[in-house]
């Protein structure tokens, strides 16, 4: 009996001990420093911590929280350097060890800096986890090359910059680093199709394009392929016209045929071009270059010279000159017939013309002249008042530019008297400056509804850089073209060859750009010989017909 107790006092002496913990875990794991939105992964023997980029991981304080009763070296609390692998050993109450490696990294910053579709001259627009390309009608999305920058470097992309997407549906854009995959999605938002001129110059100056008829059907197929709708051609310069004209004949004492410009006596250049044009629904404009002017420096002055009565006078009985630009007397009647029956002979020539252009020497006249004898007897009929010494006293000035008005109603309406169809239409100089300088009150000439639509050469270099056009086309929105139905009439001229110098690719993108950005969808480009050279440019920027207006 008494070893049988002895045996159970032992046993219940041994049931007894207590139990030791065996739990040796890094439950949870954070930075005191960080407030963080999400706790650390913990996989196996390894801590993946996240933390912000600008983090100094050289002296953080970590918050572990381990198994009960367990201990951990070093311990939690302490200051430590995480820019490399640190390790840690948690002992369990039961003493059996585990280690632990813990890995620090900053969180990836998966912020676009900028990414742009380079080859049409887009950018794209982030917003939040969407990034949208707005590009013009007509344009194929199916391989477009995209370039992009990053806030920071080290991910792996499903897109390299400079790689072509297929957008013609969304595609997703997936930025990983680490264990964590920012996705975005890229949009190429194609816009409806545009109604709007988009018209340049032709010239028989630094051109051979109307000089055989192979060189004028490769230009009209050369615009046609570009998605031009509109030729402003040269129908007179130099004492010449495009056409044979009797008008100018009987002025100078010759034949019709002479009338021609030089190079352009293989055929009916004018006829052609129309015929040509047409068939590709290309518009036709004859563009009366030279209108009031009589000849250019060194050249002959056949006009001046048989008509010595119609030349125009300065305050020193010298003949106006302006630019190297000698003119005729704009105020003179006969001077006046003898524009207005050239241009209506045009029209009624070729029934099938779309339009006529007057630019910034018709009407016009430098702001200086006024002093022959006939505008000094007709200012002096018409006001009491002598002419004043000074050419830009405020009543004589505003009586010039009132008359230039007065012409520019008189040839609208005999236009329209002799072809209600045939658009006339104006390219003078900027707003302001073109009446300062050259008697062209032109937003008046919209006032009185004798404009079409008006081309200001708003020809700025691309030294001068992109505000020196914008703010021009803003000032006219602002003050002249108010309405969606003024902004019709808005053709704003683009310099984009002047001589050997040629913009860049990306100047003409941001002078087309900016006038969508204002929501004019019109353009006219000076001139012919610089669209070859930017062809691929305007490939992308005029991808697509737009619809003429008239």
């Amino acid at each position: 009996m008494k070893n049988i107790l002895l045996i159970a006092l032992c046993f219940t002496i041994i049931s007894c001990k207590p139990v030791l913990e065996s739990g040796n875990e890094i439950i949870s794991y954070k930075f005191q420093e960080i407030a963080q939105a999400d706790l650390a992964t913990i996989e196996n023997d390894t801590v993946m911590i996240m933390v912000p980029t600008t983090t100094d991981l050289t002296a953080l304080t970590p918050i572990v929280e381990i198994s009960p009763k367990a201990t951990i070296n070093p311990a939690s609390g302490v200051k430590q350097d995480f820019s490399k692998p640190f390790f840690y050993t948690v002992t369990s109450e039961a003493g059996t060890k585990r280690s632990y490696t813990v890995l620090a990294y900053t969180q990836p910053t998966f912020r676009v800096n900028s990414i742009q579709l380079p080859d049409n001259f887009v950018t794209g627009t982030i917003g939040g986890d969407n990034i949208t390309f707005s590009l013009p009608f007509g344009t194929n999305p199916t391989a477009i090359k995209i370039t992009y920058t990053l806030a920071e470097s080290g991910f792996i992309s499903n897109i390299k910059s400079g790689d072509k997407v297929n957008l013609t549906q969304p595609f997703l854009w997936t930025l990983t680093k680490g264990t964590t995959t920012k996705t975005y999605t890229l949009t190429a938002n194609i816009q409806p199709q545009e109604t709007g001129i988009r018209s340049v110059w032709v010239t028989n100056v630094a051109s051979s394009a109307l000089m055989s008829e192979a060189n004028l059907t490769a230009m009209v197929n050369k615009l046609d392929e570009l998605n031009f709708n509109t030729i402003c051609v040269v129908a007179y310069n130099k004492s010449q016209t495009i056409f044979p004209s009797q008008t100018l004949a009987t002025v100078l004492g010759i034949s019709p045929a002479q009338t021609v410009i030089s190079g352009c006596s293989w055929g009916d250049v004018l006829a052609k071009l129309i015929e040509k044009a047409h068939a590709k629904n290309i518009k036709v404009i004859a563009w009366f270059e030279y209108g009031f002017a009589s000849h250019y420096a060194g050249q002959d002055s056949p006009i001046s010279d048989k008509h010595p009565d119609w030349v125009s006078k300065d305050i020193n009985g010298n003949q106006t000159v302006k630019n190297n630009f000698y003119w005729l007397n704009g105020f003179h009647p006969e001077v006046q017939k003898f524009v207005t029956d050239m241009i209506l002979e045009c029209v009624t020539k070729y029934p099938t013309l779309d339009g006529i252009q007057g630019d910034d020497r018709l009407p016009a006249l430098p702001a200086h002249a006024g002093y022959d004898d006939y505008t000094k007897q007709l200012y002096k009929t018409e006001t009491g008042r002598d002419v004043p010494t000074d050419p830009k006293e405020a009543a004589f000035f505003a009586w010039k530019y009132n008359k230039m008005t007065d012409y520019a109603v008189t040839l609208y309406n005999a236009v329209k008297a002799t072809r209600s169809t045939c658009l006339v239409t104006w390219a003078p100089s900027t707003r302001g400056w073109s009446r300062d300088n050259y008697l062209q009150d032109w937003p008046e000439w919209l006032k009185r509804g004798v404009a079409d639509w008006v081309s200001p050469q708003l020809y700025r270099s691309e030294s001068a850089g992109i505000d020196s056009y914008s703010a021009l086309v803003y000032g006219d929105i602002q003050n002249i073209f108010t309405t969606a139905e003024l902004q019709k009439k808005y053709v704003p001229g683009m310099l984009v060859r002047n001589g050997s110098d040629i913009i860049s690719d990306g100047f003409l993108a941001k002078l087309i750009q900016y006038n969508r950005s204002k929501s004019v969808y019109n353009e006219s480009t000076w001139f012919y010989e610089g669209v070859v050279p930017k062809q691929n440019a305007f490939k992308v920027l005029y991808p697509g017909k737009a619809i003429f207006p008239f």
